[in-house]
């Protein structure tokens, strides 16, 4: 069970799609009662997301604290790690969430899409280590299009803390360890999206990859252009459970059976998303619906 508290967010980054202009925040009474609700029906991991959670933290403090004397088992809370104001706002609200009976880990985003300063997600790591007094609190996620691409604040972000950062075989992904903490690294996967745009009086559908948030090479003009008909969320996923993970180092062998490739691509993708499109004198809502199976793909769409 993962709530969103809010789709509030202190950034605003290229590639998501949340909407984060959105400033309804769901009311903690209606979302405890829920999860008494579903603590009834068998539910047994609590975890957050949003918007960014920080933002939000008596709802993340108050679910917590809830979800303990239920007995919860606590997965991830995701966040950016840069929402405080300084490192005594960090650690209070840090110790809130630990005092709160929190038991699980912290996923900090940390890739070229979420434009923050290494030295501020190095003085999160330390604080949160300090904090919590466990190696394992952190972890680390990242987008990009292979696993073995987009490390680059990563590894500039071991630097900053005097720790090392290499492959573990044994883990079957990237771990950044230092002397306070050990963060495994999520991948996610950052797929080309594909969008209906209307062009020469037809629509068109196109196929491209988000751009980063250190993409300046494009005119000005065009970059507003885009941020006005951003595609919908890219796809991320952890592959298929069950298929063997593959080592991405270059040159690795790849694990026995299936097509080459074959791992690097969720097997059944589900997508919904609505677009306003302007039309004549008033905007309607586009809603789309695709369903992609292997190398199929479906899609439905209404009007209204």
């Amino acid at each position: 069970l993962s709530f969103a508290g809010t789709y509030q967010c202190n950034l605003a980054c290229p590639h998501c799609c949340v909407p984060i202009e959105w400033t309804d925040r769901l009311p903690i009474p209606v979302a405890t009662r829920f999860l008494e609700e579903c603590r009834a029906l068998g539910f047994e991991w609590l975890g957050f997301t949003g918007g960014e959670p920080f933002i939000y933290p008596e709802f993340v403090v108050a679910l917590t604290r809830r979800g303990a004397e239920l007995g919860f088992r606590f997965d991830k809370i995701v966040t950016n790690g840069a929402w405080h104001t300084s490192p005594a706002h960090l650690e209070s609200t840090l110790r809130a969430l630990l005092d709160a009976g929190f038991t699980g880990t912290v996923g900090v985003s940390v890739d070229r899409f979420h434009p923050v300063r290494t030295g501020v997600v190095a003085e999160f790591c330390r604080v949160a280590a300090r904090v919590s007094k466990r190696d394992d609190f952190l972890s680390l996620n990242y987008a990009s299009p292979a696993e073995d691409a987009g490390l680059e604040k990563i590894r500039l972000l071991a630097k900053e803390l005097g720790g090392a950062f290499e492959w573990s075989d044994f883990l079957s992904r990237y771990l950044l360890v230092t002397d306070d903490l050990s963060m495994t690294t999520n991948w996610n996967h950052l797929a080309p999206v594909e969008r209906a745009v209307p062009r020469d009086g037809r629509v068109r559908t196109v196929r491209e990859r988000p751009r980063s948030a250190h993409d300046r090479e494009r005119p000005r003009a065009l970059r507003a252009r885009d941020r006005r008909t951003r595609p919908h969320a890219p796809l991320r996923g952890q592959g298929v459970p069950g298929r063997p993970h593959r080592d991405p180092r270059p040159g690795a062998p790849r694990p026995p059976g299936g097509n080459p490739g074959q791992d690097e691509q969720p097997l059944l993708l589900l997508l919904v998303r609505a677009e306003v499109l302007s039309l004549g004198h008033g905007r309607r809502v586009a809603t789309v619906l695709e369903v992609k199976f292997g190398s199929m793909a479906f899609g439905l769409g209404s009007l209204r």
